[in-house]
């Protein structure tokens, strides 16, 4: 049986692969936390819905909507879930393929805050700059 927190993290990153930022987003709590690692454009805390999205849109216009996270394995519990993700992109002439987990706390059913932690941080550093 799926945990309820493992299928809500699915759902979420199965949106955004698909690139509708919108339902991605709308699994988020209107107070999230989303911290994204590295010095690059895309690095940073955001605070809240509006600056997620903000972030989000950044990544789609950056990639030309070509920014697609898969799953792995998801393992989850009452509080938290973390996924394993391949993330395949593209800018420009340029693909890439990274790995990466993704952590998040879950409050009241939504994604309350959520890390991501890079594999090879150099390699996205120099994707996104």
């Amino acid at each position: 049986m799926t945990h309820p927190n493992a299928a809500l993290v699915r759902a979420q990153i199965d949106a955004l692969a698909r690139g509708d930022v919108p339902a991605a987003l709308s699994f988020y709590s209107d107070d999230v936390v989303f911290h994204y690692p590295g010095a690059n454009q895309i690095s940073g805390e955001y605070r809240g819905k509006a600056a997620v999205l903000e972030m989000l849109g950044r990544v789609m216009t950056i990639t030309n909507g070509r920014f697609h996270p898969e799953v792995h394995d998801i393992l989850a519990s009452d509080d938290h879930a973390a996924a394993l993700v391949t993330v395949r992109a593209e800018r420009g002439d340029r693909r890439v393929e990274w790995k990466s987990v993704d952590l998040f706390h879950v409050r009241d059913g939504k994604l309350s805050e959520h890390w991501v932690h890079e594999v090879d941080q150099d390699a996205v550093d120099r994707f996104f700059s």
